[in-house]
């Protein structure tokens, strides 16, 4: 039933009225069809017990924390109708040295459907979801691509669109999708609500300012420990969308404040396009709950600086086949930083990104003893604090997925203990990505100060320091084959993950 009624709710935001965007040229085009096999092989290796944090991070849980290879293949494929229509599928299966022959042998496999912009999709796929510059961020704050896929159906514009009258002056993207969680956990076949909502004030050839709001549920399923059925009739869902409180069966804590474990951000920046350079600045605030949403905590999540150089005369790349959620895929495991092995555009991408996320509304209790008036505690402190970022009372094992988390992974998850155990913290994140015609150089530092939680603060501040190091390139000048091949250095030195070094070697065959 549930199916049923999102797939509803689904048709009925896919008739906003807006002018979603032709093919390039604007006309008619004709029947055609293209696809894509990828081939590659993984070998990563640390100088102690586990891999360095970015060598293994980030890459849709593809790499193991330990030493082992992996080889896998993808095959994907769309058919363009007349009048912008197609057709988009995929699938790809991969092999671990260390996991059995289980459910993640095939981390994606999905179709589609699209007319011009507007996307419904079905299966699992490789997504980031939040404006980032996914290359060289230290990740998409809420959906990183930390995690492997999960399961959903979604719908979508994947890229803005004008609104009537405004000669696209104002614009919008958006999407709102129902996924399903499944794994080891202590609450069993849960679900996922997901939506999100950009609006932007300009035009590609002004200054451009956008503001959106990234809003992610679980909810429903089976608790084995104590509250067993969880409530998931279509009125929970709709308290779910609307981020209403829950009705008298569901769990305390979904009662006192929102009906599932709510989280989001908030989003805004600025965006000018300068010739030969992009400028981007960036605001994103976190939250988990009714007063994170009312911004109690606008200082946390990210702010960042982000520039894009476009050098000399480079040949443009042909555009990847477009997949879910204006994915452009990247070949092999989230290791490689181009798609393809040809010429590609001269550019060089940098970012600059300070993290922070020790506020979650403060340090007063979480929710107002029964019968007191006062909005605040005995010290003073406001109640409706300590937001536990990615933690959750129900959901015990949080904001993760098959024991990787799916926001930031900065925010530290104990794979062993299935909890964050280190969500209060301010960071800084350097990266570069030049990219040559045949080659590419990614370089990223980052420098966090870490504070545990506010349930179990660690006793001293802990620092930590991870260093990557890769170069990536195309053997097809001296072979004639299109092979791609690369070599990432992590370096980690401090005390919250301790000191790391490691290797990872990447080889990747693509062919039409």
């Amino acid at each position: 039933m549930i199916i049923r009624h999102t797939l509803f709710i689904l048709i009925l935001l896919g008739t906003v009225p807006v002018s979603i965007a032709r093919s390039p040229n604007g006309s008619a085009r004709a029947d055609s069809s293209r696809v894509i096999h990828e081939l590659y092989g993984v070998a990563h290796g640390s100088f102690g017990h586990e891999i360095p944090f970015w060598l293994q991070h980030n890459r849709y849980d593809m790499v193991s924390r330990q030493t082992g290879i992996l080889a896998g293949g993808l095959y994907r494929g769309q058919y363009l109708f007349r009048n912008s229509w197609s057709l988009d599928w995929g699938s790809e299966i991969h092999l671990r040295s260390d996991r059995p022959v289980d459910g993640s042998w095939l981390p994606q496999a999905w179709a589609g459907v699209s007319w011009r912009d507007l996307q419904l999709s079905a299966g699992r796929w490789r997504e980031h979801l939040g404006l980032v510059q996914q290359e060289v961020s230290a990740g998409a704050s809420i959906w990183s691509g930390n995690s492997r896929p999960m399961s959903k159906i979604k719908l979508e514009l994947t890229d803005y669109a004008g609104l009537p009258l405004t000669d696209d002056w104002i614009s919008i993207r958006g999407g709102i999708s129902h996924g399903w969680f499944d794994g080891n956990r202590h609450v069993k076949d849960f679900w996922l609500h997901e939506k999100y909502l950009y609006g932007k004030l300009g035009r590609p050839d002004t200054p451009e300012l956008y503001a959106g709001l990234i809003h992610m549920v679980q909810w429903g399923g089976f608790d084995t420990r104590r509250y067993g059925q969880i409530p998931s009739s279509f009125r929970d869902y709709m308290r779910v969308v609307f981020g209403l409180a829950g009705g008298d069966q569901s769990p305390d804590q979904f009662q006192f404040n929102r009906f599932g474990n709510s989280i989001g951000s908030w989003q805004a920046g600025f965006i000018w396009r300068l010739k030969p350079v992009e400028i981007w600045l960036q605001k994103e605030t976190l939250f988990e709950d009714t007063s994170g949403f009312k911004l109690r905590s606008i200082e946390d999540g990210v702010q960042g600086v982000n520039l894009l150089f476009r050098h000399g005369n480079g040949r443009q790349t042909e555009e990847p086949i477009r997949t879910p959620s204006n994915l452009r895929h990247r070949s092999g495991p989230g290791l490689f930083s181009r798609g393809g092995t040809g010429p590609q555009e001269r550019l060089t991408r940098m970012t600059w990104e300070f993290w922070h996320t020790k506020s979650q509304s403060g340090p007063g209790p979480a929710d107002r003893p029964p019968g007191r008036d006062e909005s605040r505690d005995e010290q003073g402190h406001r109640y409706g604090g300590q937001d536990n970022y990615f933690n959750h009372g129900v959901y015990i094992e949080g904001w993760s997925y098959h024991d990787r988390l799916i926001g930031v992974p900065l925010i530290y998850y104990d794979a062993d203990r299935r909890r964050v155990v280190n969500n209060r913290l301010i960071a800084h994140h350097v990266a570069v990505l030049h990219q040559l015609p045949f080659a590419s150089l990614h370089a990223s530092w980052t420098w966090s100060r870490n504070y545990g939680t506010y349930e179990f603060p660690f006793e001293e501040t802990v620092q930590q320091r991870y260093l990557m190091l890769a170069w990536e390139q195309s053997l097809a000048p001296w072979t004639g084959l299109p092979l791609q091949v690369r070599l990432d250095l992590g370096i980690d030195n401090g005390e919250l993950t301790g000191d790391r070094t490691g290797l990872l070697f990447s080889l990747g065959y693509q062919f039409f």
